[in-house]
C-alpha cells in the first residue's frame, strides 16, 4: 500500500513531467483495440466475437478487436474510433469484419510513434461533459477521483470506464460530477477509456477519446526515486545559492 507522501510525490512528478522512459501521453498503446462512439438505432447494431455462436446487441463504448464481426442493420449507423484515431463507419445493411475498417496492429501508427508530445488541447465544448481528470494522464491510484465539466440543464450522468483487457466494463450514474471508482476490485495496472454522458444525450467522446494509465508498483517505484533525486539536486542548488 503506498503512502499518502508518495502519492503526492507522484502527483508531483507527473505534474512537473519528470523525463522518465516509462511516462508518455496516456495514449492506448494496445492497437487491436478499437471503440465504438456512436450508433443508433439501439439494438440495429450487433457484434460478434470469434468465440461466440451468436451476434449480440452493441452499444456504445464497447470494446473491438480486429477479428470482430460487425452486423448493421440496413436503417443503422455506427462509428468506430480505431486504435490509429481514424474514424470508421461501415456500410449499413452487411456484416463486416473490423479489421476491414480499422488497421491490423501492424498497420497502426500509435504503436511504433516516436513523438510522444501529448496532443494541443482545443477550445472545450460548453455543452458536453468533457473530462477534467484524469486525463491523458498516468496515476498511482486504483480508486481514482473521476471529474468532468459540468453541463448546463444536465440533470444526472452516465460514467463508464472500459479496461484495455475488454474484461473490465465499469458502470454507474451520478447527478454529482466527481465521483470516486467504486468497483468491487481496484483497477490493475494498465490502460483505461473514461465516458461520461448526460441525461439527454450529451457524450464527452464528442471532443475525442481520452483516458488514464494506472501505474504497476515496479513503474511507480521508479517513479518515487527519480522525484526524490530531483528534489535533492534542488535542495543542493538552494543550499549553494544561500552559501
Amino acid at each position: 500500500m503506498w503512502s499518502k507522501q508518495s502519492k503526492t510525490l507522484i502527483a508531483f512528478a507527473l505534474g512537473l513531467g519528470v523525463a522518465v522512459t516509462f511516462i508518455k501521453p496516456a495514449l492506448p498503446q494496445i492497437p487491436r483495440f478499437n471503440l465504438i462512439i456512436a450508433l443508433g438505432p439501439p439494438g440495429e447494431v450487433k457484434f460478434q466475437k470469434p468465440d461466440w455462436s451468436n451476434f449480440q446487441p452493441a452499444s456504445i463504448g464497447d470494446v473491438l478487436r480486429g477479428d470482430y464481426q460487425l452486423l448493421v442493420g440496413s436503417n443503422a449507423t455506427v462509428e468506430v474510433l480505431c486504435s490509429n484515431w481514424t474514424t470508421w463507419k461501415p456500410e449499413p445493411g452487411r456484416t463486416s469484419t473490423v479489421n476491414e475498417g480499422c488497421p491490423t496492429a501492424g498497420d497502426s501508427r500509435i504503436i511504433h510513434s516516436e513523438d510522444y508530445t501529448a496532443p494541443t488541447r482545443v477550445a472545450n465544448n460548453q455543452n458536453i461533459p468533457y473530462l477534467l481528470s484524469p486525463r491523458n494522464t498516468s496515476l498511482l491510484d486504483n480508486r481514482p477521483t473521476l471529474r468532468w465539466h459540468q453541463v448546463e440543464g444536465a440533470e444526472s450522468y452516465s460514467v463508464r470506464i472500459r479496461g484495455q483487457g475488454l474484461d473490465l466494463d465499469w458502470k454507474t450514474h451520478s447527478r454529482e460530477t466527481e465521483i470516486l471508482y467504486s468497483g468491487e476490485q481496484p483497477l490493475p495496472p494498465g490502460y483505461y477509456w473514461l465516458i461520461v454522458e448526460t441525461d439527454n444525450g450529451k457524450r464527452s467522446i464528442e471532443e475525442g477519446v481520452f483516458g488514464f494509465r494506472v501505474l504497476d508498483k515496479k513503474k511507480a517505484t521508479t517513479l518515487l526515486k527519480e522525484v526524490e533525486e530531483l528534489q535533492q539536486k534542488q535542495l543542493s542548488e538552494e543550499a549553494k545559492t544561500l552559501a
